[in-house]
């Protein structure tokens, strides 16, 4: 159903415009494939060619033809990164972008009034949904990374529709986590 839903409503698909970044809760038997840890886009096949390409290749494509699911469902746990370290620690490969910034925030959005003192839950909490916007840095007003959010209580009560932002939520003490993201924005800010 990904390639249905994740294309343009002209195509009658739930997007209002192309090149969107989206995020997905598949539901799904025990015995099938999903997406959890996995990767996935959803890709335009503009002509007859490139959708022969696509559809033959195993790709999943909408009923009109016009879009596919390329997707990897899994991510090769204790694979990825000893490859990573090889190639950077031994063969002085790089395995990133020289240009590397923080561009993008995985946030959360209250789908239900919360109460002031609510254990904030994981990204798989029916209360909240998942977005992604452009990074922002952390304060007040700005949103709070969804996994940075996980276990803290809310600070106050927060109506249904609302970003999940740092002056909403109590900052845990002595977090790993959020620690991490002070020094990412302090490396990234020079």
């Amino acid at each position: 159903e990904l390639p249905e839903a994740l294309c343009p409503t002209a195509e009658d698909g739930i997007l209002q415009n192309k090149g969107v970044i989206e995020v997905v809760t598949c539901f799904r038997h025990r015995y099938e494939a999903g997406l959890g840890g996995g990767v996935f886009m959803v890709v335009a096949c503009k002509n007859d060619y490139s959708r022969m390409i696509v559809t033959t290749k195993g790709q999943i494509p909408n009923a009109k033809g016009t879009t596919a699911l390329i997707y990897r469902p899994y991510h090769l746990c204790g694979v990825e990164t000893p490859i990573t370290l090889l190639c950077a620690g031994i063969l002085n490969v790089s395995t990133g972008s020289e240009t590397y910034l923080p561009k993008y925030d995985l946030v959360q959005t209250a789908v239900r009034d919360l109460k002031a003192g609510e254990i904030i839950g994981n990204d798989h909490d029916p209360a909240l949904q998942a977005s992604i916007i452009p990074a922002t840095k952390m304060g007040k007003g700005s949103a709070v990374p969804a996994h940075m959010l996980n276990g803290n209580k809310l600070k106050r009560d927060v109506p249904a529709g609302t970003l999940l932002t740092y002056d909403l939520v109590a900052e845990p003490k002595d977090s790993v986590l959020w620690k991490l993201r002070r020094k990412q924005e302090e490396i990234f800010s020079n």
